[in-house]
C-alpha cells in the first residue's frame, strides 16, 4: 500500500505538500486544538491518501462510498467533514474485525456491508428494483434519500454478520464470515434478495469491486477478471464468484461510475458479458461490478455466493464450494475452539457482548501493549490457559540479561510483569513459572530499580503519564512477589520494593481529584488513574478515590460514558465502574459500557454521542477491558470466593483456588487445596471434588 500511495504522491507534484499540510492545520481547528501525532497516526501515508480522497470524490461525483465515508460527505449528518481540499476518515469509524485467532491476515465489514481485507480495495453489494438501483444505506450528498432501513447484527453464534437493507419492495441480505481457505483468511459472502411486493419483478444483484477501503481510496491500476469468475486488482485476488453473472459494468478515471449505469441515473458506461476481461486505469480508479439479473416472486429467495480475497492458488473447484459447506466448516473450527475454554453465560442482554469481546480478544495480535496484555489476562481467566500462557510466554522470551524488554517500553514491560503474576495467580501453572523463572526474575530485578516514563497513551493522549507507569511497576512488583513467594527468595526484595512504592502513591498522585500529571488539570483521563484502586494499591473507600470518582461523574461524563479521547472512552468508562461497583449496590457496569459497543458488539476507541465511532472501530482495550469486568463476577478476597447474581452459568472456570461450576446460583469446586469460603446467591460452602 505505501508504494502505492508513494507513486500516486509523485503524481500529485510538490506544489500539493502546502496543500496537504495546510488541510491538516484546518482539521486540526476544526477538531479543536489536538496533538497531530494524535490526529494523525502514520501522517504521511494518511495525509497522501487524505489529498488523493479528496480528489477523486470530487471527479466520480455522487457514488457509493463505505460508511465512515458516506457520513461524512452527508450534511445532514454530525459526522460531516466540510471539503478542505482532502477528505480524512476521522469519526463514524464502526466497522467489525473478520479474523480467526492465530491468524495474521484480517477482513473487516463497515456498518453498510462494505468488506475488504487488510488495507486493499473493499467490495460492496449492490440490488435493483428493476428500474432503480441502490447501494446498502443512502447514497452520500443526497439529502432527500433516507437509505432504506439498514441494520446489522452478528449471527446467533456470533461468528458472522448479517447486514439487512429493504428499498423499492426489496429486501436484501448480505452475511459475511471468516474462513481459512488453504491456509489463507478470507471471508465469504452470501447475498439474498427477497420481494415484499404482491406481483413478480426484474431485480438485480451486483457485486461491486472499488478502488476503496476503511481509510479512503486505494488505488487499483488494473481489475482483471478470468475464464473462472475470478477477479484480480493489481494482481491480488479481490472476489471469487461462485457462479458467472449476467454482464459485467466497468470504470476508468474519465468515464461514468458502473454505479451510474446500474441505478439508471446515466445508460452510458461500459458493459460486457461475463467473461475473461481487464479493466486498466493510469490514475487508480479502475472500477467493476458483476451483475445477476432475475425474476423475482413474492416469497422466493434469489442468493448469490462469495468469496473475498481468496488465495491465489485456489483451485476453482474451492472456490466454487457451496456456502453451506464453508459456514458449516468455519462453526466447527469455532466450537472446537472454544471448547478449550471455560463455558460462562451471563444474565441478559450482555452474553451477546460477552462473546464478541471474547472474539476480539482472541484475535491479539503477538505485541507487546496494555491491550494485549489486558487481553491475554482475560484469556486465562475465560479458561484458554494454554493461549494465554504461550502470549506472555513468547513476551517473556523477549526479556534481555539486563531485564530489559526487546522492542517495549517501561510501561509495556510493567504490564507484562502484572500479566504474568495474574496469569499464574488464576491459572496455578507451576510449569509454565519454571520455564519462564529466569526471565521473570530479570524483569522484576529493573522494575525494582527503574525509574518509570510516561505511558497509558491509549487514554491520557501522545504526551501519557508517569503517574500510570508507577501504578503499574508498583502492581507488577507486588504481585509478582506474591507470585514467586513460594519459588525464589528474590521475592522479598521486590515486595520490599513494591511496598515502599505504594507507600509513596498518595502523594505522587498528588491532591484529588487525580490527574495525569502535576501540570495537568483533572479530566476524563482521570480515570485512568482510578487502576491504583481496581489493582487494590488503595482503598476502594478512600475519600481521593471518592473524589475523583465524583468529579469525573460531574464533569466529564458525556455521551453515555467518561469522555476523553474525543468521545466516551470504553475503557475509562470500565475502570470508573469497576471502582464504582464495589462500593455501590445495586449499579450494572456492563450496561453502562456496553451500551458505547456497536450492534456487532465493537468496541470503537471512543464513542461521540453526534459523530460515532473514533479511533479503532473494533477495539481490543475497550473489548478488554469489557471482559476483565464481565470477569468481576467472581471476585477473590483472601480465602472467599464469591459470585455475584451476574453469572448465571460457569463450567471449569478458573479461579486461584481451583475451576468452578456455577448452575442456578449453586457453586462446585475443583479445588487445589483447601475449599474457600463461598459466598454466591445460594450462599454455602461447597466440598472438595476429586
Amino acid at each position: 500500500m505505501a508504494r502505492r500511495l508513494k507513486r500516486l504522491t509523485r503524481r500529485l507534484g510538490g506544489a500539493n505538500v502546502e496543500e496537504a499540510a495546510s488541510c491538516a492545520r484546518a482539521l486540526t481547528a476544526l477538531l479543536g486544538p489536538r496533538p497531530v501525532s494524535s490526529l494523525l497516526p502514520d501522517e504521511s501515508a494518511r495525509i497522501t491518501r487524505a489529498l488523493l480522497t479528496g480528489r477523486v470524490i470530487s471527479a466520480l461525483g455522487r457514488v457509493p462510498w463505505p460508511a465512515a465515508m458516506t457520513h461524512q460527505l452527508d450534511p445532514a449528518h454530525p459526522a460531516f467533514l466540510p471539503p478542505l481540499g482532502m477528505h480524512l476518515v476521522l469519526s463514524a469509524r464502526d466497522r467489525t474485525l473478520m479474523a480467526l485467532p492465530g491468524r495474521t491476515r484480517q477482513g473487516w465489514v463497515d456498518p453498510l456491508g462494505w468488506a475488504g481485507v487488510d488495507g486493499g480495495p473493499s467490495v460492496s453489494i449492490w440490488f435493483a428494483d428493476g428500474r432503480h438501483g441502490y447501494p446498502v444505506g443512502p447514497l452520500p450528498g443526497i439529502t432527500d434519500d433516507p437509505g432504506g432501513a439498514v441494520e446489522q447484527v452478528r449471527s446467533d453464534n456470533g461468528h458472522g454478520v448479517l447486514t439487512t437493507c429493504r428499498r423499492g419492495g426489496v429486501t436484501l441480505e448480505v452475511f459475511h464470515w471468516p474462513v481459512v481457505l488453504q491456509g489463507q483468511v478470507a471471508i465469504a459472502v452470501f447475498a439474498r434478495l427477497s420481494l415484499d411486493a404482491p406481483a413478480p419483478r426484474p431485480v438485480r444483484l451486483g457485486f461491486s469491486m472499488r478502488p476503496a477501503c476503511f481509510e479512503g481510496v486505494e488505488p487499483i491500476f488494473e481489475l482483471k477478471r478470468d475464464r473462472d469468475g475470478m477477479w484480480r486488482a493489481d494482481g491480488a485476488p479481490i472476489l471469487a464468484l461462485a457462479r458467472h453473472g449476467d454482464d459485467l459494468l466497468v470504470g476508468r478515471n474519465g468515464q461514468a461510475d458502473p454505479w451510474q449505469r446500474f441505478s439508471g441515473h446515466d445508460p452510458t458506461g461500459e458493459r460486457h458479458d461475463a467473461g475473461p476481461l481487464t479493466v486498466s486505469c493510469g490514475a487508480g480508479l479502475a472500477r467493476a461490478t458483476e451483475v445477476y439479473r432475475t425474476t423475482l416472486s413474492p416469497g422466493e429467495p434469489f442468493s448469490r455466493f462469495a468469496v473475498i480475497a481468496p488465495p491465489p492458488e485456489a483451485p476453482p473447484a474451492l472456490v466454487r464450494t457451496s456456502g453451506r459447506a464453508l459456514w458449516k466448516g468455519a462453526i466447527a473450527d469455532r466450537k472446537g475452539l472454544l471448547a478449550s475454554g471455560a463455558t460462562i453465560e451471563l444474565t441478559g442482554d450482555h452474553q451477546r457482548l460477552l462473546d464478541a469481546a471474547r472474539q476480539r480478544a482472541l484475535l491479539a495480535g503477538d505485541r507487546l501493549s496494555l491491550a494485549n496484555c489486558m487481553a491475554a489476562v482475560a484469556l486465562a481467566r475465560l479458561g484458554f490457559v494454554r493461549r494465554a500462557g504461550q502470549r506472555i510466554g513468547d513476551w517473556m522470551s523477549r526479556v534481555r540479561r539486563d531485564g530489559k524488554v526487546l522492542g517495549a517500553s517501561g510501561e509495556e514491560a510493567a504490564m507484562l510483569g502484572w500479566a504474568a503474576a495474574e496469569y499464574f495467580r488464576w491459572t496455578r501453572e507451576r510449569g509454565w513459572v519454571q520455564e519462564h523463572l529466569t526471565a521473570w526474575t530479570r524483569l522484576l530485578d529493573r522494575l525494582s530499580r527503574q525509574e518509570p516514563v510516561p505511558g497509558g497513551q491509549a487514554i491520557f493522549g501522545p504526551e501519557g503519564s508517569t503517574r500510570w507507569s508507577r501504578i503499574w511497576q508498583t502492581a507488577a512488583l507486588l504481585s509478582g512477589a506474591a507470585a514467586l513467594r513460594e519459588v525464589t527468595d528474590a521475592h522479598q526484595r521486590w515486595g520490599l520494593a513494591g511496598a515502599t512504592a505504594r507507600e509513596a502513591l498518595p502523594e505522587l498522585l498528588g491532591e484529588a481529584p487525580w490527574s495525569a500529571s502535576p501540570g495537568r488539570a483533572a479530566d476524563g483521563s482521570s480515570a485512568g488513574m482510578l487502576v491504583a484502586a481496581w489493582l487494590g494499591l488503595v482503598p476502594v473507600r478512600s475519600p481521593a478515590v471518592q473524589a475523583t470518582i465524583q468529579h469525573i461523574r460531574k464533569h466529564h461524563w458525556y455521551g453515555g460514558g467518561v469522555f476523553t479521547q474525543g468521545g466516551a472512552h470504553p475503557a475509562a468508562t470500565a475502570l470508573l465502574m469497576a471502582v464504582l461497583r464495589r462500593h455501590e449496590d445495586g449499579t450494572d457496569p456492563l450496561r453502562v459500557v456496553g451500551a458505547l459497543a456497536s450492534p456487532t458488539g465493537a468496541f470503537p476507541s471512543a464513542r461521540h454521542p453526534l459523530r460515532g465511532a473514533l479511533g479503532a472501530g473494533d477495539d481490543l482495550m475497550g473489548a478488554a477491558m469489557f471482559l476483565l469486568l464481565a470477569l468481576d463476577a467472581v471476585q477473590v478476597v483472601k480465602r472467599t470466593l464469591r459470585v455475584t447474581e451476574g453469572l448465571q452459568r460457569a463450567i471449569d472456570l478458573p479461579t486461584p483456588f481451583g475451576r468452578i461450576d456455577v448452575e442456578d446460583g449453586r457453586v462446585t469446586g475443583r479445588w487445589w487445596g483447601a475449599a474457600p469460603k463461598i459466598i454466591s446467591p445460594r450462599s454455602g460452602t461447597s466440598a472438595p471434588q476429586s
